[in-house]
């Protein structure tokens, strides 16, 4: 019986095809696993900052865009380029003031979690960056 086992196992290292289809799986599940608890999560947060920042664009892309029907198509395109530049950068800029007001603010939430009776660490000063930096990189796709 022993001879068997040690065969078998003999045939499963000889085996080349078995090792590239574990190695393949486990890098799918590792790629699957980084989808579900952060790369949903990123793009979540930055579709959210979009939505908010094209909800309440600044004065001055509603200025350009009021000026747009009055202009060539060639001017048009120009401001549709300006439009979408001052909009990642309204975009960004609100991403850098929610991590300033989370960084200050992180004492205040976790003790409100605790009060809720939720038991969560608090926040590390570089989570919250890592967070604001990842979502800006996805904001940078999306526009």
């Amino acid at each position: 019986m022993k001879e068997n086992s040690l065969y078998q196992l003999a045939q499963t290292l000889q085996n080349n095809d078995f090792a590239k289809q574990e190695a393949s799986d486990f890098v799918q599940a590792i790629k699957q696993k980084m989808e579900q608890d952060y790369l949903c999560k990123i793009r979540t947060a930055a579709s959210a900052q979009k939505e908010a920042a094209i909800a309440h664009p600044p004065k001055e892309v509603t200025l350009l865009r009021a000026l747009s029907p009055f202009l060539d198509s060639q001017g048009q395109q120009q401001i549709q380029l300006l439009c979408r530049t001052l909009m990642l950068r309204h975009t960004v800029s609100q991403i850098t003031q929610n991590v300033q007001h989370l960084s200050a603010d992180g004492s205040f939430l976790e003790t409100r979690s605790q009060q809720n009776g939720e038991n969560t660490p608090p926040l590390s000063a570089q989570a919250i960056q890592t967070a604001g930096l990842l979502t800006i990189l996805s904001v940078l796709q999306e526009f």
